[in-house]
């Protein structure tokens, strides 16, 4: 229970205080505030008779304080039936019901006594659209606050803030291609944002870039290299895995708009290009195999020295090598890094003039060139338009082969491994012979003029490199929405704005409607967790009796509707239009419905990644001393109360006699009552005649209803009817004629 306010709660204290200090203003010579001062023992002891006085001031009977209350113009409520808020669900297959006014709803049947029956206060319509999604939005942020749409019982949260979000609006550049499954161990991936010169800052290192590695968004740190401008680079391996964004899947990354530039033009771009490249040392071949004249194929230990044709290299002995992350993409730049064994412990190659080292490809029927090698360089010829280079000379010295990795080229099964294979094979010369032994004069000598000195390598490494290109997909993301801009992306000098703001002007709150509402009144009740006090609107049930509390009251009211204002708007799939509501809430400031019907061109949006019918709530002007909290969003909804409509009831006929009084069956008697009294003789509209089927005129049929004077043609006002309200049983009295017009005898 509410403890009563006191009238006046002082204490001895404070009453001594506000005494002293109204001192300087009544009494400036009196300047002595010691307790000891016989002025001060005085205004203790007028202080503790006041004190007396507020204490049975404060003891005054609640009567007591409804008189004080009614001299100050303020009147107590009237009587009320309980209220409480029903909610309706179709059967299925029901598409749209209308529910009449005045239908009851009672509690589960047990005994009569313990039934309590509710009648609804007004029509409602219950359909199978409803809202399923909310959110709030304001200042680029936003939360979603779809649970608290007509949530189950006892599963109540803390309410949320109408015009308020908690999550930061994000605007995003996704960009997905195959080739960044190559930024393996090694790796250097380069994003390249071209962009016109205004400037401003680098857009590239501008952004926050992520990209997905299987269950989420993961943080790519930029590389400490020197880049040019329009450049940001990562090292690997990047674990890139495929998942679908905006129904495309691929391999993604993305850049996130971390803050809104000052300038838009910081953010326009021209081109959006990627690349991949190893550096460092590289990457060693997945697989490598020596071919030897006897057609067995040796697995080489990469750890170590090998022999990649053998001890004793042959014509057609051979070197296959496969390297599964670098030779996947087409038109890539390939270097295979080689290094010969230390010379100390292994001698160098000794090459023929003749040797010819052919490297080939499969191109899935037969074996084409790469490129063809001799001790003297690459060899003129095939594989010029692959931009073959061999710096090792055959195999001779330490190098790099490189060469572009062909469109053409496939896999091939290799010793049970099918794979993209790149094969060294000796054409032609060797790189020596073994030394034999001659008859001379009677005498073997051993003759080593050519001496046999295959190469033996201490490592080979790959590297990669691609030309900047096009990426496959390019999407932004802004508002929810998804873009696709990967044409315009690969378009040179057209440039575009990837990173559109439509912040909203005001706060909304925004209501998504799986299907379009019927064109039918419809109500969303919307139940606030407190009333706002001095920011709310005035109702019409705050009865006052005074010119001053009425004038405050008219003034409040109309500083309210001058000084904010809640708009409710639709999508036309032009452009949000205004929809005329009956706004109970008044504004988000008290709990209560929200009446609408739907407009008929209002069409689906995607909102907040959502296609939906959107309804928002768009705070135009104004503000709030607190923010408005909704505790629950409740659809198919109606407010009704503990009340039986009794229609037709006969209560008498008069005689004629004044001060006649007749009672009602049921009480007690609410507001809204319509009593009707039939007279023979004319005191109202001409509408409300009776006439026979015979053309003959009976009756005029006039209605009372609470505060309502009726007017005779002479403009003689008459109140015919009177009761108490204050009284159970409602008595009706008849007027005298000292104060209306009394029925005629026999009205009934």
């Amino acid at each position: 229970m509410i403890p009563p306010p006191k009238l006046d709660d002082r204490n001895f204290n404070d009453i001594v205080e506000e005494a002293i200090s109204m001192n300087p203003r009544y009494a400036p010579e009196w300047t002595n505030h010691n307790p000891s001062d016989p002025g001060i023992t005085l205004i203790e002891l007028a202080a503790w008779m006041t004190d007396l006085l507020i204490y049975r001031l404060n003891q005054v009977p609640d009567k007591n304080y409804v008189a004080f209350l009614n001299l100050l113009g303020i009147k107590l409520r009237a009587p009320r039936a309980a209220r409480a808020l029903v909610r309706f669900s179709l059967v299925e297959g029901t598409v749209k019901q209308r529910v009449p006014r005045s239908t009851q709803i009672s509690t589960p049947q047990a005994t009569e006594e313990n039934t309590v029956t509710f009648e609804t206060s007004r029509d409602v319509v219950v359909c199978a659209a409803r809202p399923d999604r909310c959110f709030s939005y304001f200042s680029n942020s936003y939360s979603e606050n779809s649970r608290f749409i007509d949530p189950a019982p006892g599963t109540a949260a803390a309410p949320f803030e109408v015009f308020a979000g908690a999550q930061r609006i994000d605007r995003f550049l996704y960009l997905s291609d195959p080739r960044l499954g190559n930024a393996g161990e090694a790796s250097l991936l380069r994003v390249f944002l071209g962009a016109p010169e205004h400037g401003g800052r680098d857009l590239a290192r501008f952004l926050e870039w992520e990209y997905w590695e299987g269950t989420r968004w993961k943080e790519l740190e930029p590389a400490l290299i020197e880049i040019d401008r329009g450049e940001i680079a990562f090292l690997g391996p990047l674990r890139f895995e495929p998942t679908p964004v905006h129904h495309i899947e691929g391999l993604w990354m993305r850049g996130r708009l971390a803050e809104i530039p000052e300038s838009e033009k910081d953010t326009e771009i021209d081109t959006i290009r990627v690349r991949v490249e190893v550096v460092g040392e590289g990457l060693l071949p997945t697989h490598a195999y020596a071919n030897l004249d006897n057609n067995a194929f040796l697995t080489l230990d990469l750890g170590k020295n090998i022999y990649p044709f053998g001890k004793e290299p042959k014509v057609d002995c051979i070197l296959y090598l496969a390297c599964d992350e670098l030779l996947g993409t087409a038109d890539a730049y390939i270097t295979i890094e080689m290094l010969l064994a230390d010379s100390s412990v292994i001698p160098r190659p000794n090459p023929s003039e003749q040797l010819v080292l052919a490297f080939e490809y499969w191109d899935g029927k037969r074996w084409r060139h790469l490129g063809r090698s001799a001790p003297r360089g690459a060899l003129p010829g095939s594989g010029d338009e692959l931009g073959f280079h061999d710096d090792t000379k055959a195999m001779s010295q330490s190098g790099t082969v490189s060469f572009r990795r062909p469109k053409d080229m496939e896999a091939l099964e290799i010793n049970g491994q099918s794979k993209r294979w790149v094969r060294v094979r000796i054409e032609k010369g060797d790189y020596g012979e073994q030394g034999t032994y001659t008859l001379e004069n009677d005498k073997w000598v051993f003759k080593d003029d050519r001496q046999l000195r295959p190469p033996a390598l201490r490592s080979m490494t790959f590297r990669y490199r691609e030309d900047y290109r096009d990426v496959k997909h390019a999407l932004s993301f802004n508002d929810f929405q998804f873009t696709d801009v990967t044409e315009v992306a690969r378009t040179e000098y057209t440039i575009f704005q990837p990173f559109q703001s439509k912040a909203e002007e005001s706060p909304a709150l925004y209501l998504g409607f799986v299907s379009k509402p019927p064109s039918d009144m419809l109500g969303i009740y919307f139940a606030l967790d407190e009333e706002l006090g001095l920011g709310s609107l005035p109702t019409d049930e705050a009865e006052v009796a005074t010119t001053e509390l009425d004038k405050y009251e008219t003034m409040r009211r109309l500083s309210w509707e001058s000084g904010q204002r809640v708009v409710w708007e639709y999508w036309d799939a032009r452009d949000w239009r205004t929809l005329s509501v009956n706004d109970e809430t008044q504004g988000f400031t008290s709990s209560g419905f929200v009446f609408f019907n739907a407009s008929d061109d209002w069409v689906v949006s995607s909102k907040f990644t959502e296609e939906r019918f959107w309804l928002r709530a768009r705070l135009e002007q104004g503000g709030y001393v607190k923010p408005p909290r909704v505790r629950m969003v409740v659809t198919n909804a109606i407010d009704a109360f503990n009340q039986e409509t009794i229609a037709d009831e006969i209560l008498g006929s008069s005689d004629g006699s004044p001060l006649q009084q007749f009672k009602f069956l049921r009480s007690p008697l609410l507001e809204d009552e319509v009593i009707e009294v039939r007279e023979r003789h004319c005191w109202g509209d001409e509408s409300a005649w009776l006439w026979q089927p015979d053309g003959r005129l009976t009756h005029y049929i006039l209605w009372w209803t609470k505060n309502q004077r009726w007017e005779v043609r002479a403009a003689i006002p008459v109140l015919p009817l009177m009761r108490d309200r204050r009284e159970a049983q409602g008595p009706l009295t008849l007027a005298s004629s000292s104060n209306g017009a009394k029925p005629c005898g026999g009205a009934p």
